[in-house]
Formats: structure tokens, C-alpha cells, sequence
């Protein structure tokens, strides 16, 4: 799958650049987004949708059985997806050269301290470090070493103790009430938090090693003053990819639509959102909820002030 989507993106890219109509450009990039975005579908979601599919039918064809398709798991997909994506986009619009040499444009995608749960990277921001040589650095040997034993105590020392308490209380959710499920709620804020910001801790000192600075993801999140705010602050990489590559888009696409294109443009993107976390209702649920939050909080915005 990861040979695939580099290949993919890399000969599509190549393409885009040597393009110069405007509707053929289109076409192209449509058809690289297609092949890319079928691949994560294929790898991810058709489980899902054959299972929901099965549902759907069985009042018109009862219990007959619909074989489970069984597909391969590819860790990471979904953030190298993206960063495929935003590459072919940014040479649609002409902010991005294609990068004509095969191995760096694959390290690119595959640089291996972020491809498992990134950042999700921009090609204006990685590629440009990678063109440059290696050469060692004190200060960011330094400087990544702390970063990596940061992350590794948020990880193994903080959010590995505090899932004790998650998982206990919340592997047995009818056995507990009052305080024990507020801790284990909070506790679990905590958890989410230092394990994830603890790997992206380590994939950015890791990077440093090698010269390179990844894009920060997380900035104090629990201090934000509203859920929009909160997604300024969390999974940065994600949040900034979702405004430029969906909301925007469709913003100005529904801009006649007055108030409800924004709103719109923000419940789609928060959809969007909640399938790119994992493939189940509850997640779809999710990201829709914070659509609502994020379109309520604005609309009211200004009597709030």
C-alpha cells in the first residue's frame, strides 16, 4: 500500500507539472486522488461499509449471508494518505514544484519517525530539508535527545500508569458510579493526551537527529478557551490540513449560501474528521458532535463577548 501511494502520487505529480490546460490539470488530479483515496477505502473502511451494506439489505433479503471481505492491516495509512494528498493538491495550484527525483520524494512520504502517526507533513516544509546534506549538529543532537526522553516519560511514565485506572474502571463501566467514572473520565483526557503528544515528542527528536524539524502538533490544548480553539491546539498537523484541503474548498464553494455554507463546510469537515479516526459509527458521531459545537460557538460568538 505504501509503494503504491508513493508511485501513485509520484507519476501523478510529474504529470501535473508537464500539464498546462486547466481542465486536463483537473482530470489528473482528480484521477491521482481517486487511485489514492480508493486504496485507504479498499484498506480501511470496506469492512465497515460491507457490514453496514449487510444491515441495510436484510429486510429485503433477509439473513442471507454476505462473506466479510478480509483485507491486510497497513498501519499509518491514513497519515501518508493525507500527505500524498496535500502534495498532489499543492501542485494543482501551482504552490509546489513536483520533486523529480523518485528516492526523495518517497522519503518524503516515508521519512519513518512520522509515518505512523505523523505529522502529517507539507511538501514546502519537508522536502525543501531534505535536499540538504547531512552534517552533524551538536545543538540538534541535543536538543532531539531531550525531546525524545520528554516523550518517552509522557508515554511510559505518565500515560501508561493512568491507563491503569482507565482501563479498569473502563472495562467495567456498569461495575462503578459517581467518582471513580469522573476520575477515570478525566484520567483518560490525561492518557489520550500525554500518549499521544509523548510519540509526536519522539518523532520529532528523532528528527532532529537527522536535521530535520517536523511541524509541532500539539500546543497546550487543555488550555483552550473553546472547541474551536481546541482544535487550533490539537493534532495541529491534522486540524491545519482539514481547514486547507476541505473546509476551505467548500466554504467558498457554498459561499452564496450565506451563514449555512460556512456551518456546512464545518459539519462535513468535522465528518471528514470522525472517518479519518477509525471506521465505526462512534467515530462519525464524534467528529459530527464537534462540527455542531464548533458552528453553535461561532454563531453565538459575538453575544458571548
Amino acid at each position: 500500500m505504501l509503494l503504491g501511494v508513493v508511485l501513485t502520487t509520484y507519476y501523478f505529480g510529474l504529470w501535473l507539472g508537464r500539464e498546462n490546460v486547466e481542465s486536463r490539470k483537473k482530470r489528473i488530479l482528480l484521477l491521482g486522488v481517486g487511485i489514492n483515496l480508493a486504496l485507504l477505502v479498499l484498506m480501511r473502511y470496506l469492512p465497515f461499509a460491507v457490514e453496514n451494506l449487510r444491515l441495510l439489505l436484510r429486510p429485503l433479503i433477509g439473513t442471507v449471508s454476505v462473506p466479510m471481505p478480509r483485507v491486510l492491516s497497513s498501519i499509518g495509512m491514513s497519515f501518508y494518505t493525507f500527505q500524498a494528498l496535500s502534495y498532489s493538491n499543492d501542485i494543482y495550484r501551482e504552490i509546489q514544484i513536483p520533486e523529480a527525483h523518485l528516492g526523495r520524494f518517497a522519503l518524503y512520504v516515508c521519512f519513518f519517525p512520522k509515518l505512523l502517526q505523523g505529522p502529517i507533513e507539507r511538501a514546502g516544509g519537508l522536502l525543501i530539508q531534505l535536499r540538504k546534506p547531512f552534517e552533524f549538529d551538536y545543538e540538534n543532537t541535543r536538543e532531539g535527545l531531550l525531546r525524545i526522553a520528554w516523550g518517552l516519560f509522557k508515554k511510559v511514565v505518565i500515560a501508561d500508569r493512568v491507563a491503569v485506572i482507565v482501563n479498569t474502571v473502563y472495562g467495567n463501566a456498569g461495575g462503578f458510579t459517581g467518582l471513580p467514572l469522573i476520575v477515570a473520565t478525566y484520567s483518560y483526557a490525561i492518557q489520550i493526551y500525554t500518549d499521544f503528544s509523548g510519540y509526536t515528542d519522539i518523532a520529532l527528536g528523532t528528527a532532529r537527529l537527522f536535521n530535520i524539524r517536523l511541524t509541532e502538533n500539539f500546543n497546550k490544548p487543555y488550555f483552550a478557551q473553546g472547541v474551536a480553539d481546541f482544535w487550533r491546539r490539537w493534532h495541529i498537523s491534522l486540524s491545519s490540513w482539514l481547514l486547507d484541503y476541505i473546509f476551505r474548498p467548500l466554504q467558498w464553494r457554498w459561499r452564496d449560501l450565506r451563514l449555512a455554507g460556512p456551518f456546512m463546510a464545518l459539519l462535513v469537515t468535522f465528518l471528514v474528521s470522525g472517518a479519518w479516526h477509525g471506521a465505526s459509527w462512534n467515530f462519525i458521531l464524534w467528529g459530527l458532535l464537534h462540527g455542531l459545537f464548533i458552528a453553535a460557538g461561532e454563531s453565538v460568538d459575538k453575544y458571548r463577548k
